[in-house]
């Protein structure tokens, strides 16, 4: 059996950065003092970024994929875009990423209006995030190997 996609479900998703942080810890100094670790990995193993993300619905992937032009794009650069496209219709928000705040705006597609994520808060997101998001999201929508066989 097939299950159907969770369109309006979220999950939460910590990236693998932050989920390799190493625990908090006292740390003591050559006096006895407690002394606080290095501030990134500290925040990051207290205070993760939690990014809540959603699945595509077969609609918003076919848009995606047809959205990248026509065959004379370069690959390369259409796999690369592809990912700031996806991470636009999946990420549903997020908790604790620095001082900035989620938000959405409203577009048209295929006669529907989505909340989308504006191109000006994913260019605030490091690159190699916005591709674990991507595939994160996009692995949201794809049937299993035993969905498959059944």
């Amino acid at each position: 059996m097939i299950d159907p996609i969770a369109i309006g479900q979220t999950k939460d998703f910590i990236t693998k950065a932050e989920r390799a942080a190493p625990a908090v810890k006292e740390v003591k100094d050559a006096k006895g003092n407690v002394t606080t670790p290095a501030q990134p990995a500290r925040a990051a193993a207290i205070n993760p970024t939690i990014w809540i993300i959603g699945a595509l619905d077969s609609i918003e992937k076919a848009q995606i994929l047809s959205s990248l032009g026509d065959k004379e794009v370069n690959e390369k650069m259409s796999s690369q875009m592809m990912v700031f496209e996806i991470v636009k219709y999946g990420l549903k928000g997020f908790k604790n990423f620095g001082t900035l705040k989620f938000a959405t705006e409203t577009i048209k597609s295929m006669d529907k209006e989505r909340e989308v994520v504006p191109m000006d808060i994913i260019r605030r997101i490091p690159f190699i995030l916005v591709n674990e998001l991507a595939a994160e999201i996009w692995g949201e929508n794809l049937i299993t190997e035993t969905e498959e066989k059944n």
